[in-house]
């Protein structure tokens, strides 16, 4: 990660996560430990594909596939209404976990920074971390329109 993280658009992705936690009525959901599953805990399709990648078995519960094995390949790419919803959960759920890096073994994280991002559980608002705050003027000055637009006048 130490080779990417400067590359990484903080302010976006935040920006991203806080408007999809603006909207999600239920923030107990994502503001856990507990990895997110749904009532007939069912994996979504893409976990599917992911089943058996050797950096996937960090990545999921153990027993995590065994309740629906048995289901056919058609089953497991099924989408219902409600995935698009899982997903979110799940983007939450995960941007909440790495939010907390860096700040584990403290009782209450409130107020302290992520490696990465923060989360804010008052404003359910995620932010890049201090170090990365300025990222977004770096990366507006660093091209201008010379640098990317072909010149046409010859």
């Amino acid at each position: 990660m130490s080779h990417l993280e400067a590359s990484v658009p903080w302010h976006l992705l935040c920006s991203c996560l806080s408007s999809f936690a603006e909207g999600f009525g239920t923030p107990e959901k994502y503001e856990t430990s507990e990895f997110p599953r749904t009532a007939e805990r069912r994996p979504l399709p893409e976990d599917w594909a992911m089943r058996g990648l050797v950096w996937a078995e960090m990545a999921f519960p153990r027993g995590y596939f065994t309740v629906n094995e048995s289901m056919n390949e058609d089953e497991r790419t099924f989408e219902t209404p409600s995935m698009g919803e899982q997903r979110r959960e799940r983007c939450l759920w995960l941007a909440y976990q790495i939010a907390h890096i860096g700040t584990s073994g403290d009782a209450d994280n409130k107020g302290k920074e992520g490696r990465w991002i923060t989360y804010d559980p008052d404003t359910k608002k995620f932010s890049p971390a201090a170090k990365y705050v300025s990222d977004v003027e770096i990366r507006a000055t660093f091209l201008d329109d010379a640098d990317v637009v072909p010149d046409t006048s010859s």
